[in-house]
């Protein structure tokens, strides 16, 4: 596949032509999978509890008793802390249509509702979905990586909407081995690019994801140190994110991150279709982001791509990998997509993916959906580097903890604080402000280790509350805040006690 043909997909990048864009439509009879009981049985190798109506059907699949839907499917999960089988009740009560289970309770027998058995249900739930995937006759984009997965899949649907295609994206944490075949069931069926974000934690996940997607373009957007605690090292992440490339149709076309060399030749290794992306300059990739800018006064960059600039409206340095990522993914794709949208990319409210609010002169970026140690240096590096537009505020930057690195935490940590210290001695040296304080929560703390010898006023904090409480007796109208750290540590809560201390102080 030459670079110039997979590039003719894509037009000129520029202002879009509102008049010629094709309206995205959904057309589909019915929005999720719909299914008679007697194809589910014969799918899933079932056995009848209770049989049927003849002829009749359910539609959608839930696992959850609480937010089953009239006319759905439960599937009763046994899982390490909930047994579905204990809520099949519930769920016939919400009007399911019927249920799936694994286990033959006496009571089932007395439902009005079809009941099948089968051996393993969470099995026969990931055989439905794999069933419906090859039904839907969709192309598939699967899309993992140890940082921006989210951000990227969100940008390819943006752009491939840009086109008028019909798009489905999984949703929220929907990426693992029961997320994933929920999703796929949920997909309307006649989506024509269906979008999914692949999540693993551990060593010999991937391979029993992934053929469930079993995606004709898959992407690693990146490796980094995540779930060490589980995986080890770096390698063995990497190792595992490429066996995604093993559940590529044999047509189909492998994309990686060409400033990981470890990375590409592996992948090139493995996979004999592959296309490079970079955010560097003078990379050699197949998809290059060139003369890339930063507006100091937000953080939004931009960047040239065959010839003309695109512009992002989302924080950070990071940000123009991801874009080039989702461009990169689009044009394998063979999708008539427009970069200019991505201008009018912005994160799903409350993901908390460089989220900006203002009030009363203060501006908070929340940039806490998670946090590995990479992902920590580049968004503390855009945030430093950032300017502010009131000559009296401060910089102040709120860290928590990175999770999941096991024996490797206490290095990693004062690997950032290193790197991030280092920057900040940097910019003071130039006249520049890097950031005024510090606010670490937990063990956080030893990423501000590294700081004792430069000019910022770091305070180390036990837990949320306090760093909330802190930060606005600190904070003061003309201040900047940047929030980070790993989803578990839950850093939107000291955004919270901070807002809700500021608002009372106001009050006074």
């Amino acid at each position: 596949m030459q670079r110039r043909d997979i590039k003719s997909n894509l037009p000129a990048p520029g202002r879009i032509d509102e008049s010629k864009r094709e309206p995205n439509t959904q057309t589909s009879a019915y929005k999720v999978i719909k299914l008679s009981f007697e194809t589910l049985r014969e799918i899933t190798r079932a056995t009848y509890i209770v049989e049927p109506i003849h002829g009749s059907s359910f539609h959608g699949v839930s696992i959850d008793s609480r937010t089953v839907s009239p006319g759905e499917l439960f599937v009763a999960i046994k899982g390490e802390r909930v047994d579905g089988h204990e809520y099949v009740q519930n769920a016939l009560e919400q009007s399911a249509a019927g249920a799936l289970v694994s286990e033959a309770l006496p009571e089932f027998a007395q439902s009005s509702s079809a009941i099948l058995l089968v051996r393993d249900s969470h099995h026969a739930l990931i055989e439905l979905a794999k069933h419906y995937r090859n039904q839907v006759p969709a192309t598939y984009l699967g899309v993992t990586g140890s940082s921006g997965k989210t951000t990227v899949k969100e940008m390819i649907a943006h752009l491939l909407n840009s086109g008028g295609a019909r798009v489905f994206q999984s949703t929220g944490n929907f990426n693992n081995l029961y997320g994933m075949p929920l999703s796929i069931l949920r997909m309307p069926g006649d989506t024509e690019y269906g979008v999914y974000e692949l999540g693993v934690s551990t060593i010999g996940e991937m391979s029993k994801l992934a053929p469930i997607l079993s995606p004709d373009i898959a992407v690693i957007t990146n490796i980094s140190a995540t779930h060490l605690k589980t995986m080890g090292n770096v390698e063995c992440v990497r190792n595992e994110k490429l066996q995604l490339f093993k559940s590529l149709n044999p047509d189909g076309i492998a994309i990686v991150n060409a400033d990981d060399s470890a990375l590409l030749n592996e992948a090139r290794r493995l996979f004999p279709n592959v296309l490079s992306f970079s955010a560097q300059d003078d990379s050699k990739a197949d998809f290059v982001a060139r003369n890339v800018t930063t507006d100091l006064s937000t953080g939004y960059c931009s960047f040239e791509f065959e010839g003309a600039r695109v512009n992002l409206h989302v924080f950070g340095e990071h940000q123009v990998a991801n874009a080039i990522c989702a461009l990169a993914v689009c044009s394998a794709a063979a999708a008539k997509v427009y970069p200019a949208t991505l201008e009018s990319y912005q994160p799903q409210t409350g993901s908390l993916r460089g989220e900006i609010e203002t009030r009363g002169g203060i501006s908070v970026i929340a940039d806490c959906y998670n946090a590995s140690p990479d992902a920590m240096i580049s968004g503390l590096r855009s945030f430093f580097k950032m300017k502010l537009s009131d000559s009296s505020g401060r910089k102040i930057a709120v860290v928590g903890d990175m999770l999941e690195l096991g024996e490797k935490s206490e290095s990693e940590r004062l690997r950032v604080g290193a790197e991030v210290a280092k920057l900040q001695k940097t910019l003071s040296d130039s006249g520049e402000i890097g950031t005024h304080i510090l606010i670490t929560v937990g063990l956080a703390k030893q990423i501000a280790e590294p700081f004792s010898n430069t000019n910022v006023n770091v305070i180390n904090c036990n837990d949320n509350i306090e760093a909330g409480e802190e930060l606005a007796r600190k904070s003061s109208a003309g201040d900047m805040i940047y929030f980070k750290g790993s989803r578990g540590v839950a850093l939107e809560k000291a955004i919270e006690v901070f807002w809700e201390k500021l608002s009372e102080r106001e009050s006074e």
